[in-house]
């Protein structure tokens, strides 16, 4: 979404100065277009964090390979428990991290839409 949010912004002042490509019939409309596309991702991106969140993802995703993998092996925390021990454990390791995940991501939404109130707070304070 960044990508196309730059490319697009590049674009529009560069499209709306393009009186040498000729025909100006299509540019206005394209410029229009294309400078909504800009501010819609630039929009949607400061308000559900896509990156963070995929971050988030991300690293969840590797710790519950990661965490499958000792599991399947008995290596690590799983080196030593007979089977229903290590299962017991390795569903709790899993389910902590899924419910950290979750509350990452509630945080960041939370934080998101509760921005605006608190900088306004800040402003009455002033």
């Amino acid at each position: 979404m960044r990508a196309v949010s730059v490319i697009g912004g590049v674009m529009v002042p560069v499209l709306v100065n393009a009186s040498w490509l000729g025909s100006e019939t299509y540019l206005k409309p394209l410029t229009t277009v294309i400078s909504t596309l800009v501010v819609l991702l630039v929009s949607l991106e400061s308000v559900f964090h896509y990156r963070e969140q995929w971050v988030n993802y991300r690293s969840t995703e590797q710790f519950l390979r990661r965490e499958y993998f000792l599991f399947a092996a008995k290596e690590g925390v799983y080196t030593d428990l007979n089977a229903g021990d290590a299962f017991r454990v390795f569903v709790e390791r899993v389910e902590a991290k899924i419910e950290s995940e979750n509350a990452s991501t509630l945080q960041i939404l939370t934080t998101v839409t509760e921005a605006p109130k608190g900088q306004a707070a800040e402003q009455d304070q002033s």
